[in-house]
């Protein structure tokens, strides 16, 4: 396992880039996109089409006795597309080949990630930030990834104090 690795997912419901890094790259301030690299594009093309392009006649159905309502074709074409980014993380995960999972997506998208995330994922995914970042370029994805990332000032105080006080006792 390369165990200094960072996958860093930016989706939304049609699109969505995988990339990996060393997070502690990441935290300096020498880090440049460069430090960001591609390792799969994705796009969903059904999910950019309108509700009526997708929808068929189909009502909902009855599910062990109890009515179950139909899914709205669009959220249906997100929810397969989720399914789809996980599989991938998780083909990536049995290979070993990264140790945790930053999650950027859309907030309605990010609960769809979520619910496709198999548990070993879920233990893998070390920070979500629901923005919709796809529009970004690299540069400006790091700038914000490096915002969320940065530790706050009453931590690295706290941290100090903690330090401080463990030393004189």
């Amino acid at each position: 396992m390369n165990n200094h690795l960072t996958y860093v997912l930016v989706a939304d419901a049609s699109k969505a880039k995988l990339f990996s890094t060393y997070k502690a790259k990441l935290l300096q301030t020498t880090a440049s996109e460069k430090d960001l690299h591609l390792i799969a594009s994705f796009s969903h093309e059904d999910s950019r089409k309108k509700g009526v392009e997708l929808a068929s006649d189909k009502m909902g159905g009855f599910n062990t006795g109890t009515f179950v309502e139909a899914t709205s074709p669009k959220t249906q074409e997100a929810i397969e597309f989720a399914q789809e980014l996980m599989d991938f993380i998780e083909t990536e995960r049995t290979k070993n080949l990264f140790r945790e999972l930053i999650i950027i997506a859309a907030p309605a998208f990010m609960g769809m990630l979520n619910k496709a995330a198999s548990s070993e994922i879920q233990k893998l995914i070390s920070q979500t930030i629901e923005k919709d970042y796809t529009p970004l370029d690299d540069r400006n994805l790091l700038q914000q990834l490096q915002r969320f990332l940065q530790p706050s000032t009453s931590f690295a105080i706290y941290a100090n104090k903690t330090v401080i006080e463990a030393y004189l006792t």
